[in-house]
């Protein structure tokens, strides 16, 4: 057997577990590697599971509506409660990437709202903020985010699936950054160019994925990669 011969078979017994290394016969060898690849590292960064902030305390929550909210009684978790004012609509289907965060009940009499400064509240350490959006406010179902969130916050493929047969799931996206302890600012659900929500949004609270988080997250892909990429380079 030759080297290279005996490279591939090495390739094919690391990097395709599951079988796929039919398809690099079946497709140019080399796009599909670097296709494979991409998609691993998508997988690692995806996957990584949101943790809950132990011991987070939410207070001085205000709204521009002067609706109430409120902490969940709970854990995200399935058949926990989506709003304060519609006890029936519950959470099902809660995946694991965000399943137990602390969550913020909004009220659903508020998805007409508007302004950037529409909810506030305070926490007493750092957090990374996730938010609740209506399916139908998404481009999936021809809707629109509004400005505030697209800007701060990163889409996600993930969804919560609810017992409102209309508006059936929410997308869910996730802060960009860190927010420090202190005052948080929110916009309203129906700020422009938001259109198609018909339902308010809901706020999680993770843990700040602080240095060390990050440096953990970025040693899951093995160095064995960049070894691979620059020996598919070379062929």
């Amino acid at each position: 057997m030759t080297k290279s011969e005996m490279n591939k078979k090495i390739l094919g017994l690391w990097v395709f577990p599951f079988g796929l290394y039919n398809l690099v016969k079946c497709l140019n060898f080399h796009w599909s590697v670097a296709f494979l690849l991409l998609l691993w590292t998508v997988r690692l960064e995806g996957a990584q599971q949101a943790q809950p902030p132990i011991g987070l305390k939410i207070t001085k929550i205000k709204t521009a509506s002067g609706q109430k909210y409120k902490v969940g009684g709970t854990p995200l978790q399935n058949q926990a409660r989506i709003y304060t004012d519609r006890d029936h609509l519950k959470f099902i289907n809660v995946p694991k990437i965000v399943l137990g965060l602390s969550y913020l009940m909004t009220a659903n009499s508020d998805h007409k709202s508007k302004g950037k400064a529409f909810l506030t509240f305070t926490t007493d350490r750092s957090v990374r903020l996730w938010v609740c959006r209506d399916s139908r406010g998404d481009h999936i179902k021809k809707g629109k985010a509004p400005k505030w969130l697209s800007d701060n916050f990163e889409r996600m493929e993930t969804r919560i699936e609810t017992n409102e047969a209309n508006m059936g799931f929410f997308i869910l996206y996730r802060g960009k950054k860190d927010l420090p302890k202190g005052r948080c600012t929110l916009g309203g659900n129906a700020d422009p160019p938001a259109a198609g929500q018909m339902n308010n949004y809901v706020v999680l609270f993770a843990a700040a994925i602080d240095g060390d988080q990050k440096q953990n997250l970025s040693a899951q892909m093995p160095i064995r990669l960049s070894q691979l990429w620059g020996w598919i380079k070379t062929r």
